[in-house]
């Protein structure tokens, strides 16, 4: 390998897919002297070495540099562009999140060296983009074979032709693990692992609450993402979700707040239930917001951005105490204080009406613990609520889309105060040229040169660019779209990567 490979950014997610000198990440790697001085000594090892040596082809890539001393997380080995962690014991999940933290901030292209291979998955997610092939030695000589889920089993076979075996596994493992990132199933292949592997599972706990990846999380996919075990409630998706929507600042004319529960059809407003109840509080000026776990709450303005209206939850019917506080706490920071919450839930989703009327809000409920909410009972107890609180009347929902959108991704509401047209995809002004549009797959803004201009002009925190550096404001996420400075011009453009996480020669933002 060149000390100087050619890196492009394929696709930026919580780990990344980068190409270097032709070679694919996730790929395996060898460590040349290593392997030579295994050839020297013992005669198993050196066969077994030699072997793999006369294996690794193209798509392996070879690192040559001796390691300073003894090897450690601390003292990683550098050769150019990459560097080389050697985790033969990986630490603890405290130390874990910390190198990660470390690691996101140097751009380098990461190898590491792992003892066993339940790690691989979380370590690519984490962020690692190339794997030591000497795990195929070993398994070879502990006579394991390495299976398609990351574990292995017991083989009494020759340890050459097991070998063998192992490293056509091996590559073929990295190979799913990219197909996996790319369709947005990698986390869902991390999870299940971890459910096998205690360590494993504490480690990914522990990174998901130390936030160590929430900056470099694509928020603009369209892919769907499965939360499916314990492990997904404070995935990196999910943390950020709740982060960006308690920014929602609810319609000016909207007097009254109607807490719904959420269904498995997403945008839920194409479900039976919801077309029901909206037929009902389309007449009035309420805002309705939608309690859903792990996400807390969505705002109906907010139900086609990414996750809201990506995301799949196995559905119990019990819910746990962190459940109601988190969508409970979202509502509190979402409604004006003194608010009237009109609760038409059942279930556990009623349990969250039930919180906030403890915490001392104006809690009225329109729907038995049992009660269907889309029956006509509940539904006629619920219009005569709203009529004995509100006047008929109030705006319309659909025009508060590109506010809230703004205010999601943003952190301001770029349109405040500005005379628009939006016809549920494009935002235009009164003459007619288009600011954004709301992309359809995620439910997030793209922005014209103009739109860029007016989020400027708002206050947005611009991508800067200027002489070939790049600097990418703290709030931008891979994915985005953000109005960037180039050189003293206005240009959109998407961003592709954190700076900080970029490999060398690598591009941070696609400008259009």
């Amino acid at each position: 390998m060149s000390s100087a490979p050619e890196v492009r950014v394929r696709r930026c997610d919580c780990a990344r897919v980068l190409e270097l000198d032709g070679v694919t990440t996730p790929a395996p790697f060898l460590h040349v002297p290593r392997f030579e001085s295994l050839r020297r000594l013992d005669r198993t090892l050196g066969e077994l070495a030699s072997e793999l040596l006369s294996l690794a082809d193209d798509g392996c890539v070879r690192l040559r540099p001796e390691p300073a001393g003894e090897w450690s997380p601390e003292r990683p080995a550098r050769d150019g562009p990459v560097v080389h962690y050697h985790l033969e014991r990986v630490p603890d999940p405290e130390a874990l999140a910390g190198l990660v933290r470390r690691v996101r901030e140097d751009g380098a292209i990461r190898a590491v060296t792992v003892r066993d291979p339940e790690w691989i998955p979380l370590l690519y997610y984490l962020g690692f983009d190339l794997f030591d092939a000497l795990l195929c030695v070993r398994l070879a000589l502990r006579g394991e074979l390495l299976l398609e889920d990351f574990s292995t089993e017991r083989r009494d076979e020759d340890p050459v032709r097991l070998l063998r075996e192992n490293w056509e596994r091996f590559r073929s493992s990295l190979k799913r693990l990219e197909r996996l990132l790319r369709s947005g199933g990698l986390r869902e292949l991390v999870e299940s692992v971890a459910a096998r592997h205690p360590r494993v599972a504490e480690a990914l706990r522990v990174c998901d609450r130390e936030r160590v990846l929430v900056r470099h999380v694509n928020l603009a996919r369209e892919t769907e993402i499965r939360c499916s075990t314990d492990l997904s409630f404070d995935r990196p998706e999910v943390s950020e979700w709740v982060r960006r929507v308690a920014r929602y600042r609810p319609p000016s004319w909207a007097e009254a707040f109607v807490l719904l529960p959420c269904t498995a059809r997403k945008p839920y407003s194409r479900s039976p239930l919801h077309r029901r109840v909206s037929r009902v509080t389309r007449e009035f000026p309420v805002d309705e917001l939608i309690v859903t776990s792990p996400l807390g709450i969505v705002p109906r303005a907010l139900e086609r951005t990414f996750p809201a209206a990506h995301y799949d939850v196995r559905v119990t019917g019990e819910w746990t105490r962190e459940e109601v506080e988190r969508a409970a706490r979202l509502v509190e920071r979402i409604v004006p204080e003194s608010s009237v919450l009109v609760c038409h839930a059942h279930g556990g989703y009623r349990l969250v009406g039930e919180e906030l009327k403890e915490r001392g809000l104006e809690v009225r409920f329109t729907c038995g613990r049992e009660e269907n909410p889309a029956s006509r009972r509940a539904l006629r107890r619920l219009r005569e609520e709203l009529e004995g609180l509100l006047e008929r009347g109030g705006g319309d929902p659909s025009e508060h889309v590109p506010r809230a959108v703004s205010l999601f991704q943003f952190g301001v509401d770029a349109l405040e105060g500005l005379e628009y047209r939006f016809d549920g995809q494009h935002v235009r002004s009164e003459e007619g040229d288009r600011w954004f549009t709301v992309v359809p797959t995620t439910g997030l803004l793209a922005l014209s040169e103009e739109g860029a201009r007016v989020c400027l002009k708002a206050g947005v925190e611009p991508v800067r660019i200027e002489g070939g550096e790049v600097v990418v404001p703290g709030d931008a996420r891979p994915g985005l779209h953000w109005p960037a400075v180039v050189d003293g011009e206005v240009r959109p453009c998407r961003v592709l990567v954190r700076p900080e996480d970029a490999p060398p020669g690598a591009e941070v933002v696609d400008l259009r």
